[in-house]
């Protein structure tokens, strides 16, 4: 996926921004693309799923997982509104399910180790933010130089549920 990003942007944007597994692939691409800033939304950079050992082994083969993480992610949140849900249901309808473990299982056990940003960045997180990004990690980010930005009282779909606060957060990060 980040190599699609950067065959396919150009390099040098004013900035890039990336929600979730949006966030890791923007990760990835980073120091190809080199825009002035990078915005990481709730970025997928260590999932609280078992990474290693013999538990993580068995979590991974337990039959029928594909199918309950499709579960998973295919639950709109009713919070985000009627018209919301129906837009994330139909999107879903038309997204590879098969691909869900394999997927999560990636992100879960090659998680985004603290390093100093290539370019100027910054973390914005929601109240789930624990989920996507390991809480002992976010102090070692921001003394290596990153920027970190709470967004309290909102969940992971910061988007969906709040799209003018994430707008704005977006714009005060950047700087529009």
């Amino acid at each position: 996926m980040a190599a699609d990003l950067v065959d396919t942007l150009p390099s040098g944007l004013d900035a890039i921004v990336g929600h979730s597994l949006g966030g890791r692939v923007i990760a990835d691409a980073v120091a190809q693309l080199r825009p002035r800033r990078a915005v990481y939304l709730d970025p997928g950079f260590g999932l609280t799923l078992p990474r290693s050992g013999v538990v993580a082994a068995l979590f991974w083969r337990l039959p029928g997982l594909g199918r309950v993480l499709a579960w998973a992610y295919d639950r709109a949140d009713q919070a985000t509104g009627a018209a919301n849900v129906a837009l994330v249901e139909a999107a879903h309808r038309t997204w590879d399910r098969s691909m869900v473990a394999d997927l999560l299982h990636d992100v879960a056990v090659h998680p985004v180790a603290p390093a100093p940003p290539v370019v100027p960045s910054t973390l914005v997180l929601s109240d789930d933010g624990r989920l996507v990004v390991p809480t002992r990690d976010l102090r070692r980010f921001a003394e290596l130089g990153w920027d970190l930005l709470r967004m309290r009282g909102i969940r992971h779909d910061v988007l969906l549920l709040d799209g003018q606060r994430t707008a704005r957060a977006i714009r005060e990060v950047v700087g529009t």
